[in-house]
């Protein structure tokens, strides 16, 4: 239950659910695409490991080392963001929430209710706000949204070590007519070692997958092996190309529509410790991460209600080597 706690600060459990709903809600966090690691202020260590073979011939009272395994330190830096809302009560006196108000045109108090129903709707729109940066964000981007970060995409092409697809473009991934044969590039670059992987999966923008939708819709065979496809994994999008065996689950970001349109991923996404997406944030249930006040409880001549609001995220590409990107422009 939320509560009102003095000096009329405004808490309690649904602000814990609130945090978590806009930090984690985004559509692909939601899927499982991102290895999920919370409890970070300003910055993630996490501790990769590199296995060569131990394999070496000679029984066990003759065996001699096999090749060193190499560990390593990565770095993920995690940006803070914070939110100041300062609300006049008779704002909500406009709109239907004023069923809920205490009557009169000093309005002394706000619902509970009210509150819960307003912090929802700003948890909505961060929550899509935070994916589109987790995928397009660029500091450089002259967008005073993706500006604020850079993500996934912009670190992957600053670092320049990813797995590349030849020639991509823009239009030939997003045309009905060239999709399939753009996609299969994408699966066909992937190494063997990743292909095989329980949880390889491509993921896409909206752009490309309507394209594909598209594609499929025209061709009476592929439609009718992509419909028992998806049915056989849960409705879960399949994509089926050309050559056979080639059936990989296909995820929609909608967070690179903001800034890359034209690109398509393949790789280990999962929420487990070989997930090769990671996305850090800070101490989730932490319920001071929202605070909202009353203003007009303490001065009578201030109808305000303050809502202020902090977290963090961050994320990165733990093994570049092992992730396809075509980067069509």
């Amino acid at each position: 239950m939320a509560l009102i706690t003095n000096p009329n600060l405004w808490g309690g459990e649904y602000v814990q659910g609130v945090n978590t709903a806009a930090v984690l809600g985004g559509d692909t966090v939601q899927a499982g695409l991102w290895r999920l690691e919370e409890g970070f202020e300003d910055k993630a260590i996490i501790k990769t490991f590199d296995y060569a073979s131990r394999l070496a011939v000679g029984t066990l009272c003759t065996i001699t080392s096999g090749d060193s395994a190499s560990m390593a330190d990565i770095s993920i830096n995690l940006t803070t963001f914070s939110i100041f809302d300062k609300v006049c009560k008779d704002d909500f006196s406009n709109t239907n929430y004023a069923m809920f108000q205490q009557k009169g045109v000093m309005n002394k108090s706000i619902p509970t209710e009210v509150l819960e129903a307003y912090i929802s709707s700003m948890a909505g729109a961060e929550t899509f706000n935070l994916e589109n940066l987790r995928w397009s964000g660029d500091v450089l981007s002259g967008n005073p949204l993706l500006a604020l970060q850079d993500g996934i995409i912009k670190q992957a092409v600053t670092a320049g070590t990813f797995v590349p697809v030849a020639a991509p473009t823009i239009a030939a991934i997003t045309n009905p007519a060239t999709v399939i044969a753009e996609l299969q590039k994408v699966i066909g670059a992937t190494p063997a070692r990743v292909r095989m992987q329980p949880n390889y999966k491509l993921v896409v923008s909206t752009a490309i997958f309507m394209a594909y939708e598209q594609a499929i819709a025209a061709n009476t065979a592929l439609a009718t092996w992509n419909m028992g496809m998806t049915v056989a994994m849960q409705n879960e999008p399949i994509f089926v190309g050309y050559f056979a065996g080639t059936k990989v689950p296909m995820y929609v970001a909608t967070g690179l529509d903001a800034g890359y349109p034209g690109v398509a991923l393949a790789g280990n996404f999962s929420n487990d410790i070989k997930g090769n997406l990671v996305f850090v944030t800070d101490a989730i249930s932490d319920q001071a991460s929202i605070v909202v006040q009353d203003r007009q409880a303490i001065f009578a001549s201030e109808p305000f209600i303050d809502i202020t609001w902090s977290f963090r995220q961050g994320m990165r590409i733990v093994r570049y080597g092992e992730v396809v990107i075509y980067l069509g422009v």
